[in-house]
């Protein structure tokens, strides 16, 4: 939260400063349980090729095993890192969120409406709510709710119309 804005945060239309929504902790050891589960599995798929796979009577075998080996490793250094760099901005007219790499910004005047999708993987319920944008060419806004929404998030989102 902006550290120059204290005051208190009760509904959306009387939201004063940007309120900032992170990844619920019991998402955060879900995905890094994942994350580490690919990095284990990275480094032993490249150890298993540098120690056993002779270079000399099979080279492209064993740099074949040994770069998918480090790629799984760097595919799960990426989930943690996009698990901790996720950032979802509510300000008064417009919804931001922040991932590892860019940046999605949406104003509430181009939001012509939503579709909010429930699902129930592995008995940890998501919602996933897409955001429709009026203007042509523009990417819709797909926000996963793994944070705990606040009240000011939950009446921001419901002034949208739904999308049938």
């Amino acid at each position: 939260m902006n550290q120059e804005c204290t005051a208190p945060i009760t509904t959306a239309d009387e939201l004063a400063c940007p309120v900032v929504h992170k990844v619920k902790r019991r998402w955060v050891w879900f995905i890094l349980l994942w994350a580490s589960v690919f990095v284990a599995l990275g480094l032993a798929a490249a150890s298993w090729a540098v120690l056993t796979v002779q270079p000399s009577v099979h080279p492209f075998n064993y740099w074949q095993i040994v770069i998918c080996g480090w790629g799984i490793v760097l595919l799960g250094i990426a989930f943690m890192a996009l698990t901790f760099h996720w950032r979802l901005t509510l300000h008064r007219d417009a919804i931001e969120i922040r991932q590892f790499v860019h940046i999605r910004r949406l104003a509430r005047h181009e939001i012509t409406g939503k579709r909010v999708y429930r699902e129930r993987p592995l008995r940890m319920s998501r919602e996933v709510i897409v955001l429709q944008s009026s203007q042509p060419g523009r990417k819709r806004l797909i926000i996963e709710v793994l944070f705990r929404p606040t009240r000011a998030f939950k009446e921001w989102i419901a002034a949208i119309p739904d999308i049938t």
